[in-house]
């Protein structure tokens, strides 16, 4: 190897590097059994192909054909692929919660959702607050959580349960109509 061609080698073989199988990712994406992993995996292949092909762009004449077939792959709308994925996932607020999360202001419906889920943990609290002063001669203490796909539970501990609490918790609406 020519010692000018020593840098554009070394840039080479790392990008390569950090290219993984596209295909097997579209296809976890495709049936849904992505994970977010596969997102950055995906985010940062492309990203690397496209600086692979800056750096082919960058060598006249291009000393190998393969150099020819990956500038001309300009046509592919790679760049607004990268640009969308990077624009729309929030990466680190994913990788803090282990699901993948959509930037804020990307779409109006899933902010308002979002803000209506962030401020469950104020709502419950007051539901809670509510729920015990109405029957505080009933129970000591209670908790009101919330569960996905199920709803509302209120918790209470088994020495504050009687069955006079029981009839007027099942005639109560807590609050949650």
């Amino acid at each position: 190897m020519r010692p000018e061609n020593k840098e554009f080698m070394n840039q080479l073989i790392s990008l390569l590097g950090d290219i993984k199988d596209i295909s097997k990712i579209c296809s976890r994406i495709h049936t849904m059994r992505s994970s977010i992993l596969d997102w950055q995996n995906l985010y940062q292949s492309l990203f690397n192909f496209l600086r692979i092909r800056s750096l082919c762009e960058m060598v006249h004449p291009p000393p190998l054909s393969i150099f020819d077939k990956i500038i001309s792959l300009k046509n592919i709308h790679l760049e607004t692929i990268v640009n969308a994925v990077s624009n729309v996932i929030d990466f680190k607020s994913s990788k803090e919660h282990s699901r993948l999360v959509v930037r804020e202001g990307i779409n109006i419906q899933l902010d308002e959702a979002r803000s209506v889920y962030n401020g469950l943990d104020d709502f419950l609290e007051s539901v809670g607050i509510k729920e015990l002063e109405k029957y505080k001669y009933q129970i000591e203490s209670l908790r009101v959580v919330y569960f996905p796909q199920i709803g509302f539970q209120l918790a209470i501990p088994i020495e504050s349960k009687s069955d006079r609490y029981i009839e007027n918790l099942k005639s109560s609406t807590m609050g949650l109509q």
